[in-house]
């Protein structure tokens, strides 16, 4: 995983989409484009010359124990032109030939005692996101 990449879940257990009532359904399709919207305004601001140039949403729903839960995969400029239907973000090393994402990008580092700690820019960028997100949805539509 990487700087921008989050999982959305349902409030409630549900394990596939049919099983979603309708206003559910809606608020997920309004809260995926509201996502979308803020994360590349982020990264506008802050990774200004590698661009998000799509966001991936993949669905997995797969045990009794787990309910549906929605991935956001942000692909970024640097990611290449290869043919997007043969890309998976998650083996984006093996396409690519190169280090999985750009340093820029992690969203653990290393303390001084070699554990890993949550990186700042993760903390900046759901703060920012949380912040986007109220003004958007106080918005009269």
């Amino acid at each position: 995983m990487f700087l921008g990449w989050m999982a959305l879940q349902p409030r409630f257990h549900r394990m596939k989409f049919t099983d979603s009532i309708d206003d559910e359904a809606k608020a997920l399709g309004k809260n995926i484009q509201n996502i979308n919207m803020a994360l590349c305004e982020y990264w506008s601001i802050h990774f200004s010359k590698d661009p998000i140039e799509k966001l991936y949403v993949v669905c997995f729903h797969e045990s009794e124990e787990y309910h549906i839960h929605i991935h956001l995969i942000p692909r970024t400029k640097e990611l290449g032109d290869e043919d997007p239907t043969a890309y998976m973000a998650w083996k984006t090393s093996e396409r690519t030939k190169t280090d999985p994402f750009p340093p820029e990008y992690r969203i653990m580092i290393k303390d001084l005692n070699g554990g890993l700690v949550e990186d700042p820019k993760v903390v900046a960028l759901m703060s920012y996101l949380s912040g986007a997100l109220s003004k958007i949805s106080t918005r009269k539509v």
